[in-house]
């Protein structure tokens, strides 16, 4: 059997398979093509090849699109070597819907060109008709027929010759014409074997449905080949050779179809099988790989695509009757809006009906209703799979009220934000449900059995909670030993910290003169500001909760590695691009950076002054020599245009064992509560040299009656928010 495979997987797949799909993947650009088909096409070729570097796939459908479409993505602030898959297609999209909706403002310049090409298409077709009549003159035996026409000579051809117009050449049997294709049996043998078409030697179908022998070019740009003429005569021998060598089937073998019987009563309307109605709509009109997957069923779920062109106008793209509908704004924010019956008539008119010559159909009479409230619940619902799970509704005050059925909780959100096409809702309300269930220790939202499920959100902006409903969501704070001014005055090294914040030069010197940083200048109590906003950011305890609730939350681990890379930036500042903002800024008052775990690999910040999203993956925060400081800082400079950037000395101290620093951190908070926890010690298990790729491994050092007892726990389960150290 497992020959078998083995043989079977040779034959499907021959050896060159990838080499010959990465030709293919190099030859796919869109041309004429729409952005919906040629992505499916390239995702069709891209996935055969077997590649996992996500940005080399980014680069390459970004160069496959037409020029326009790439200014606008340039236009969109996007880039080929940052930009995500998801942000390139989605933009690529948008692109292609304002160029259509810009070409139809200005057919001006569209009918211009249309006529400088037919003009070229015209002279360039005399041209070529005048040459072509010179070379056909001569029939095959070399004598010229005279008759009645221009100048007196009447020129035919007979059966076998060649004829050229000036929009397609036929073979014939001159010297003009191509040689016969001959194949010899090994050959022939071979192609059969790896199911390879006898014209073009590609797979997916047979000589007689290639489509480079069924297909003719027009050399005539606008116009479909051909050319009056009286005389054009052909020859298949060629294709007459291919066919003799392609097999038949005069069989087609299948494995099992079953039928079911339906009793039909005399009389009455004839009944039809769902299914088979189906099977007749559907399976016989379309290929498996159909060109245009545009309103195809294989390729497409959803026909419409909607667009925000500005704040007064929306854009409806129809992919089924490839058509644009304009919507104003304000009718969307009717309830008594009847959007099924406004695009009914829009079709009606575009196609030249009468709308009061048909009954009015009772699914288009449905009103609007609210948009944002009902688009929220249908989202939501869409993506938890449980339409029925999440109620959305208007609470006053312009608040929405968002209630989780099987959670039990409900949270409330500015309806405002849901105006905002950056704002990413799901990911908003599994922060919010998550920190509402920490109070009664509630499985996370959306969580499910699959360890390896992987929460993806392009795009994360966090509504930050007010102080009266903040409740922990990660590990304990990382709040200085003293909590008196001359105490927290003192040098760094008595602070239980990061170590390498304590350690950093900058940290542990403390001068009355003041630091520049660009505009503004810091002096040692606006760096130990900074340091007492880093250490006591997001973990104000509810005053609503009692004492019990108090010590069963802070035993849980939270989010480590995110929280600590929040509290180093912060301590951080400032960064290129914000410098001229006072020390005594109102946001300066305010947690600045909002790190978010989106996967097993990555996480997001969030930075509430530039308003901007970074990607930080978990390998980089791996590296001990990693300098996270001097990498943002180049990553605000470039945003900001900032030329001829040169880091901070602040910026240059690298991270250290940064996730085992956060978690030595919470065994000291928790020895606040058991003192026996202040004698553990931790450290990151080193790897051998052939395996330098995480995840890590850390070491917790527990001293017991004299001697020390080491226990292994790996990064896998410090990276779970509910982990509870203490049980």
């Amino acid at each position: 059997m497992k020959k078998f495979f083995i043989e079977l997987f040779d034959f499907i797949f021959p050896p060159d398979f990838r080499n010959m799909q990465r030709k293919k993947l190099n030859r796919c650009y869109q041309n004429e093509k729409s952005v919906t088909a040629h992505v499916a096409e390239f995702i069709q070729i891209y996935s055969t090849i077997g590649l996992n570097d996500d940005q080399e796939k980014v680069v390459k459908i970004w160069n496959s699109f037409r020029g326009d479409i790439q200014q606008e993505l340039y236009r969109d602030k996007l880039d080929p070597e940052l930009s995500t898959w998801k942000e390139v297609v989605k933009a690529a999209e948008r692109a292609e819907v304002l160029l259509k909706a810009g070409a139809k403002n200005n057919p001006s310049q569209n009918n211009s060109k249309s006529t400088q090409s037919q003009q070229g298409g015209s002279s360039q077709g005399n041209q070529n008709g005048s040459s072509s009549g010179r070379n056909n003159n001569t029939s095959r035996g070399g004598f010229e027929s005279r008759g009645r026409g221009r100048r007196g000579r009447k020129n035919s051809a007979p059966r076998g010759v060649s004829f050229q117009t000036n929009a397609v050449h036929l073979p014939g049997n001159n010297k003009s014409s191509p040689p016969e294709k001959k194949m010899s049996a090994e050959r022939r043998n071979e192609m059969l074997a790896k199911g390879l078409c006898f014209t073009c030697s590609e797979h997916g179908h047979v000589a007689r449905d290639c489509p480079k022998s069924s297909t003719v070019k027009s050399k005539t740009k606008g116009k479909p080949p051909g050319s009056n003429t009286s005389q054009v005569a052909s020859t298949s021998a060629v294709d007459n050779s291919l066919y003799e060598g392609t097999e038949v089937l005069e069989t087609l073998r299948v494995g099992a179809i079953l039928h079911d019987l339906l009793e039909v009563e005399e009389g009455g309307v004839p009944i039809q099988s769902s299914e088979l109605q189906t099977m007749e709509n559907f399976s016989f009109q379309h290929d498996d790989s159909p060109v245009n997957p545009i309103a195809d069923e294989c390729w497409q779920d959803e026909r419409f695509g909607v667009c925000r062109l500005n704040d007064s106008e929306y854009i409806i793209f129809d992919h089924e009757t490839n058509e644009e509908a304009m919507l104003e704004a304000k009718y969307l924010q009717c309830p008594e809006f009847k959007l099924g019956a406004w695009y009914t008539w829009r079709r009606m008119e575009a196609l030249g009906l009468d709308p009061d010559a048909f009954p009015q159909d009772e699914r288009f009479d449905i009103e609007l209703g609210d948009a944002l409230v009902d688009g929220a619940c249908i989202w939501l619902g869409r993506e938890a799979r449980d339409p029925s799970r999440f109620e959305v509704e208007e609470s006053g005050c312009g608040m929405l009220t968002i209630r989780d059925s099987i959670l039990g909780v409900e949270v409330r959100l500015v309806k405002s934000k849901l105006l905002n096409e950056q704002f990413d809702l799901m990911a908003w309300c599994k922060a919010a449900f998550d920190a509402a269930n920490a109070t009664v220790g509630e499985p996370d939202l959306m969580s499910v059995p699959d360890t390896d499920f992987e929460w993806v959100s392009s795009e994360s902006e966090l509504e930050h909670f007010s102080e009266s409903s903040s409740t922990p969501s990660g590990m304990p704070s990382l709040k200085s030993v003293s909590d008196t001014d001359s105490e927290a005055s003192s040098t760094a090294s008595d602070m239980p910290s990061l170590q390498s914040v304590s350690n950093s030069d900058a940290g542990s010197d403390v001068d009355d003169d003041p630091i520049n940083y660009g505009t503004q200048a810091e002096t040692w109590e606006d760096r130990l500001k900074l340091w007492e906003k880093a250490t006591n950011e997001n973990w104000d305890y509810s005053p609503q909760s009692s004492t019990e609730d108090l010590k069963i939350r802070t035993h849980l681990i939270g989010d480590l590695l995110g929280n600590a890379v929040a509290a180093y930036l912060e301590y951080m500042q400032p960064f290129p691009g914000n410098e001229d903002i006072w020390w005594s800024d109102e946001r300066r008052e305010r947690p600045r950076f909002t790190v978010t775990r989106i996967s097993k690999d990555l996480y997001t910040v969030y930075d509430t002054f530039s308003e901007e999203i970074t990607e930080m993956p978990v390998e980089y925060l791996r590296v001990p020599y990693f300098s996270l400081a001097t990498y943002y800082a180049g990553l605000c400079a470039q945003r900001s245009e900032v030329r001829d950037y040169e880091p901070y000395e602040l910026h240059r101290e690298v991270i250290g064992e940064l996730f085992a620093d956060a978690l030595q951190q919470y065994f000291a908070e928790v020895a606040l509560e058991f003192p026996s926890f202040n004698d553990l010690s931790v450290s990151r298990v080193l790897r051998e040299p052939d395996d330098l790729e995480g995840p890590d491994t850390f070491e917790i050092n527990i001293p017991l009656e004299g001697r020390d007892i080491q226990e292994y726990i790996p990064e896998k389960d410090l990276m779970n928010p509910r982990l509870d150290m203490v049980k």
